[in-house]
């Protein structure tokens, strides 16, 4: 089957969304076909971890710098303008930007290189498990991506 990363990957955020609804018959199906996808998935993800690699230690460091300065607001940590620490946490972020500088264009050219590659056809080998329309919860609106990869029957 012809289809882009994008679609994979919307058909995949769909399975996990839903998996939890409908009837039994429903959720077998979902279940099902999230285990089908799921290596596709992984290839999908491994490009991605591989980009986010490029500035894996200039991340931890910057979280650090945040960590350090910041202060916690709920599940979030950040510096806001107003904070006596503004001036120099942004000093030492700014400085780390730029020992990063390198690591930092190349991931935004490779992430860039990713986002372009989502719209280009690839080839997948999976006999996706077939879902009977009478299944289909009546408040589920996304048959279509269903459809794109005959799921839906």
């Amino acid at each position: 089957m012809i289809t882009t990363k994008n679609k994979l990957l919307e058909l995949n955020n769909v399975l996990n969304q839903f998996k939890t609804t409908g009837n039994a018959k429903f959720k077998y199906a979902f279940e099902k076909n999230i285990r089908l996808v799921k290596p596709e998935i992984d290839k999908v993800n491994i490009e991605v971890d591989e980009i986010n690699n490029i500035i894996a230690e200039f991340s931890e460091k910057k979280n650090d710098i945040i960590k350090k300065y910041g202060t916690q607001k709920g599940e979030l940590i950040s510096i806001d303008k107003d904070d006596e620490n503004y001036v120099v946490a942004t000093k030492e972020l700014t400085d780390l930007s730029d020992e990063y500088k390198e690591q930092l264009e190349l991931y935004t050219s490779e992430i860039s290189v990713y986002q372009k590659s989502l719209n280009d056809e690839i080839n997948i080998d999976i006999n996706f498990h077939e879902l009977l329309v009478d299944n289909i919860p009546d408040d589920f609106n996304h048959d279509s991506i269903l459809m794109d990869f005959e799921i839906l029957n």
